[in-house]
């Protein structure tokens, strides 16, 4: 469902960022000439005559990969930071970051980005389905009506291409997707634990982290994207292309695309964080234990053993209690 809403704005995104020419400062200044200017970027293959059916259906172009890059994507990525985090709970992390003089919120927040930056630099081994997902949108030329196990066999490496400036926006993007989330949770809504957040605080925290990724990131994913529309035999560097960009198209270049992206992106990554946290919730509540998740059930960690009564009749010492309910045990 996901992917059927917002993935013609992605399309929209990738063909704008695509656009290597510099926004004239008219088109700036009047919306509706800027509009007109997106549409033809958008439907720039297509003739003029082109029926609705024919636009819908090149406005979702590359779907097929966009279905199986977001699917192991947002498997990487949400599944994989709260294992990290557990990892890093059981490293005492914060107990850590209190030596280095840094506050629990502190060093909360902090575990939550660093196992998301981690989380998201893992995704990296699903870049060939990225690549060829933007030539699909992008540059259908390069493929030359290539299946996807022929492009693995033929191009190889180069399905990798930009693999540096993927890595480094993947991991700034979960950063602040997840400590961003982290920081709402502490200083807008002061909770002690984020697992007890409920829908309405995810939303909205999460809301603030996918933001701050997405317009944060803008500048490193133009450059992927510039890298990955290109022919297989045009190996780029992210510094040309940054280079390129700054001096044809200055630094607002570095910015296309980001309204479709905003749309698009920070609505998808918001649900499915606030979905992946809802059901851990229930989850943990369905395992015995209730709301900590694990642990001995509640009949035995409540049961109380009484003192015996040869301890009560001898006046035994209170710290011998323990000693003769063990006894008893025996």
């Amino acid at each position: 469902m996901e992917i059927c809403i917002f993935h013609p704005f992605d399309t929209a995104s990738k063909r704008l960022i695509s656009d290597e020419g510099r926004a004239r400062v008219s088109a700036l200044r009047h919306p509706w000439q800027r509009l007109r200017t997106s549409r033809d970027i958008l439907f720039h293959s297509l003739p003029p005559t082109a029926s609705a059916t024919d636009k819908v259906a090149h406005i979702y172009k590359g779907l097929k990969f966009a279905a199986l890059y977001k699917v192991n994507q947002r498997i990487i990525k949400f599944a994989g930071q709260p294992m990290l985090r557990d990892v890093a709970g059981r490293w005492q992390f914060e107990a850590a970051g209190a030596q280095w003089g840094m506050s629990k919120r502190a060093s909360r927040t902090l575990m939550e980005s660093v196992c998301g930056c981690i989380a998201g630099v893992c995704e990296i081994v699903l870049l060939p389905l990225d690549r060829v997902k933007v030539l699909t949108q992008t540059n259908q030329h390069a493929l030359q009506n290539r299946s996807f196990f022929q492009l693995i066999t033929q191009e190889r490496g180069g399905l990798y291409a930009g693999a540096t400036t993927t890595a480094a926006r993947n991991a700034l993007g979960s950063f602040l997707l997840f400590g961003g989330t982290a920081f709402a949770k502490d200083a807008v809504f002061g909770l002690e634990d984020y697992r007890q957040a409920t829908l309405f605080q995810n939303l909205a925290s999460s809301a603030v982290g996918a933001t701050m990724g997405v317009l944060a990131t803008s500048p490193l994913d133009v450059v992927k994207t510039r890298i990955q529309n290109k022919h297989f035999g045009e190996p780029l560097s992210g510094r040309q292309v940054a280079t390129a960009l700054l001096r044809e198209e200055g630094p607002r270049g570095f910015f296309k695309g980001i309204v479709p992206k905003v749309i698009a992106t920070a609505p998808k990554l918001v649900f499915v964080y606030t979905m992946t946290e809802s059901i851990t919730r229930v989850l943990r509540r369905l395992q015995p234990g209730g709301r900590g998740g694990g642990g001995l059930p509640s009949s035995v960690v409540h049961h109380q053993v009484p003192p015996t009564e040869a301890a009560v009749e001898h006046g035994a010492d209170a710290m011998m209690l323990p000693l003769a309910v063990s006894r008893q045990r025996c």
